[in-house]
């Protein structure tokens, strides 16, 4: 049997070795004597041992096989092991080539010991006469010990999972991706075939439309994942009508749940909630919404969902949105319950709907309601559906919402507005000329910054109404741009309102955008009634 050798403990060695012989260890022993419990002398030629007293006085005990009634505190598990570290038979082969062997077992009280036997009274390259053997609570360092292995061993499996997970999120997201691309290639060609047939076209169109969100939610996902994982998630602290937003769920929501078959119930409000809130609308719609988009899409066919909004008053100036949302679907299985939090994951089900996402819904949701100091639960049994609650803390606005009463109201119209625009992707700029002509706004077009500052000094002022730049260009980029602008002398330069259309989305995206110069920002893929909305703010005609 092999047992462990200890070199922590070599101070023996140290204290004992000297002109290249090893001294009588016994006094050293009883010096140290309050660090063991137990200390004995083995004779290893006359098979006999004595005991060393804490105060270091040396008591003949006799036969060295009657030494174990010495060591009553041995849990029964370890008893046959003790023995054989015990045998003094093989006692000197084993302290041959070590000054010490330990034997580390858990006695009788639970708690942790070690056994150490310690080569004594020998030369160099000569046979070993005598051993010591001493006793060693080692409780609290094992338990430590142990614990920081349990740690070491729970993060390498966790670390094997989440390989794996990302491999098979890898594999999923290869099928996902295709999937759709395969069905807006296929719906093309429909059209191109079935040019004359308009109701055959718009068909195509809407799954085209339908497939296309879909893609574009797989990379939100992929992105917001990124972020809240390195830490750069950034929460938004303003004001917000929390109506607007519970009322523009269901609206998101419809559609989707309309394609499945899904009925979405009115949501029920079960107590008067305060109505303007302080905290991040954005990420509380994601939330929501993306807890909403589960329900459907692993609900069953002819499903409901319902949702339950209330609020608990926390303080004077704090209130507790509860949100809860059941459905009548597939449900989970315990085992998947247990880590459906974990990105990349998803239950292996026959019974999932055609898109099944990227694993990562679920997960960006706990990340997200953690960052807003909120809590998630849930309750779910197979084949009858799953229940979410989530309770985040907001702040009260105590103006009522003052500021957002008092915005303009926005129009959709951009007749006779002259827009400038930096884009350098070909298709980007055929779609966003299409969209604000159609709107009625006269549109100039140029390839990258350079040419935008060109254009626009080369002009008298008044020319342009705004700017719309994109923000990754070559040569000269749309920071840049806007940054050769607004320090241009000219009287417009440092009032034209200039607007970066980016697929640079993030807050901390947007913020870099203003505080560059530039007005406000535009979310590329283009929304075209929120394009031309957020245009329509910034100039009067």
């Amino acid at each position: 049997m092999h047992f462990q050798t200890s070199s922590y403990e070599n101070v023996f060695v140290k204290l004992n070795y000297q002109n290249g012989q090893l001294k009588n260890r016994t006094s050293v022993i009883s010096s140290l004597g309050s660090i063991y419990e137990k200390r004995f002398s083995i004779d290893l030629v006359n098979n006999n041992f004595s005991e060393i007293t804490q105060s270091g006085r040396i008591i003949s005990n006799g036969n060295y096989y009657s030494i174990y009634k010495k060591l009553e505190n041995i849990s029964e598990e370890y008893n046959a092991k003790f023995l054989e570290f015990l045998d003094i038979e093989t006692i000197p082969e084993r302290l041959e080539n070590n000054e010490m062997i330990t034997f580390d077992y858990v006695g009788k009280d639970d708690k942790w010991h070690r056994a150490a036997l310690i080569a004594n009274n020998y030369k160099e390259g000569e046979e070993i006469t005598s051993a010591l053997l001493v006793i060693q609570n080692i409780d609290n360092e094992k338990r430590k010990e142990i614990a920081y292995n349990e740690e070491l061993k729970e993060k390498a499996e966790e670390a094997i999972r989440a390989s794996l997970a990302k491999s098979e999120f890898l594999s999923r997201m290869s099928h996902d991706i295709r999937t759709p691309i395969n069905g807006i290639r296929g719906m093309l060609e429909i059209i191109r075939k079935n040019n004359d047939d308009i109701e055959r076209r718009n068909e195509c169109i809407n799954k085209i439309d339908m497939a296309s969100n879909y893609l574009l939610s797989l990379i939100n996902d992929v992105l917001d994942m990124s972020k809240l994982e390195s830490g750069k998630m950034q929460f938004y602290h303003e004001i917000f009508d929390l109506q607007e937003v519970l009322e523009s769920v269901p609206v998101l929501l419809t559609p989707q749940a309309h394609a499945y078959g899904i009925k979405v119930n009115p949501p029920v409000v079960k107590n008067k909630i305060a109505k303007y809130l302080i905290g991040s609308p954005l990420h509380l719609k994601q939330v929501i919404t993306n807890i909403g988009s589960n329900a459907i899409k692993y609900n069953r066919p002819n499903g409901q969902i319902s949702i339950t909004i209330d609020q608990e008053r926390i303080d004077e100036d704090h209130v507790l949105l509860i949100y809860t949302t059941s459905d009548t679907g597939i449900g989970m299985s315990p085992e998947f319950q247990a880590k459906i939090f974990e990105p990349f994951t998803q239950e292996n089900s026959g019974a999932r709907t055609e898109f099944k996402g990227t694993g990562l819904g679920l997960a960006i949701v706990k990340k997200m309601v953690d960052g807003m100091g909120g809590t998630i639960t849930f309750s779910s049994e197979v084949g009858v559906g799953s229940t979410f609650v989530i309770k985040i803390p907001f702040e009260i606005d105590k103006t009522n919402g003052a500021s957002l009463q008092k915005k303009e109201s926005v129009v959709s119209r951009l007749d006779d507005v002259n827009i400038l625009i930096a884009e350098d992707n070909e298709l980007n700029m055929e779609i966003a000329v299409f969209m604000l002509k159609d709107a009625g706004a006269n549109v100039t077009c140029v390839k990258n910054g350079q040419e935008g500052i060109d254009e626009f000094l080369n002009n008298p002022p008044g020319t342009f109404d705004i700017i719309l730049t994109d923000v990754m260009m070559p040569f000269v980029d749309g920071f840049e741009l806007t940054k050769a602008i607004r320090e241009n002398e000219r009287p417009d330069a440092k009032e034209i309102p200039i607007i970066a259309m980016s697929a640079n989305v993030f807050l901390e995206d947007v913020k870099k955008c203003k505080d560059a110069g530039m007005n406000d920002h535009i979310a590329k893929p283009l929304d075209m009634t929120k394009a031309v909305n957020t245009i329509a703010k910034y100039v009067s005609k």
